[in-house]
């Protein structure tokens, strides 16, 4: 599969894992690219933000990763297309989605080998779109992330300057190895993203500490864009508008660092850990 798959991942959550991913769909599309946005948490925030409602007739990530108990599987191949849904009217229309439910949680617990599902599915779609960016959970490991890596070309790991920001990154450097080790020895480790990072007035010594210790501890690997903490990131998040249709400088500011990030991505030979 030729298509950029790009999936973010922290073992730590509210690192902006869902923020970058969104940011990243919103300034591809504007820039005329056709974008799947795979959102495989179940608390489907990525979902909410790309204006997707799921129904009781919606059918989302869950279901494409279903393995029935008294039935032969469906082949993720052939129904890729039924799970892939329009994103919400204030998003381009290049934009679609596969939604996350809380019952995907499921899947975790689930007994059958489900980890390829999303990966044979997306392999389907070759030519179909340009960009697809999943959207992982927080956690250590388990059939969702692996799910989501197993299917991805590359990967980026989004941290604040904080303690959990940096543990996160810490264990998920540890997952992508066992990932590259099995499931998917070609997956390209595209560095370490600071997100949300505190505007000049409102950074203190301890996000300059984290800061040098990421530089330090991951030597190479953290990636020179950063993604700046502005109130209109929230504004359009809770709107469910792409960044890049919200007004104000901020938002321009913020579309810039997504598309940089967007550039990053496509250029990186990877790194090695």
């Amino acid at each position: 599969m030729s298509t950029l798959v790009s999936a973010q991942y922290s073992e730590k959550g509210g690192v902006g894992k869902t923020s970058i991913t969104t940011g990243m769909a919103a300034t591809a599309a504007e820039d005329g690219a056709r974008v799947i946005v795979v959102d495989a948490d179940p608390r489907a925030s990525a979902t909410e933000e790309l204006g997707v409602v799921v129904g009781p007739q919606t059918l989302t990530l869950n279901d494409l990763l279903y393995v029935p108990e008294d039935a032969d599987p469906v082949d993720p191949a052939e129904a890729i297309g039924d799970v892939l849904l329009p994103a919400g009217e204030h998003w381009p229309g290049t934009v679609r989605v596969i939604a996350a439910e809380r019952q995907l949680a499921h899947r975790e617990t689930d007994p059958h080998a489900i980890e390829g599902r999303l990966a044979r599915g997306l392999a389907a779609l070759d030519g179909e779109a340009d960009l697809v960016l999943i959207d992982l959970p927080p956690r250590a490991g388990g059939k969702l992330v692996t799910t989501g890596l197993t299917a991805a070309t590359h990967v980026v790991i989004p941290t604040m300057l904080t303690t959990d920001g940096y543990s996160g990154v810490a264990h998920a450097r540890r997952s992508l190895r066992l990932i590259r080790q099995g499931a998917n020895p070609g997956l390209t480790y595209a560095g370490i993203v600071r997100s949300i990072v505190p505007r000049e007035s409102d950074r203190r010594a301890v996000h300059d500490q984290i800061d040098t210790d990421l530089a330090e501890d991951f030597p190479g690997e953290v990636v020179a864009v950063q993604i700046t903490e502005y109130a209109i990131r929230e504004d359009a998040r809770y709107t469910s508008f792409p960044i890049t249709r919200a007004p104000g400088r901020e938002a321009k500011i913020l579309a810039d660092q997504y598309r940089a990030l967007l550039d990053h991505l496509r250029s990186t030979g990877g790194i090695r850990v």
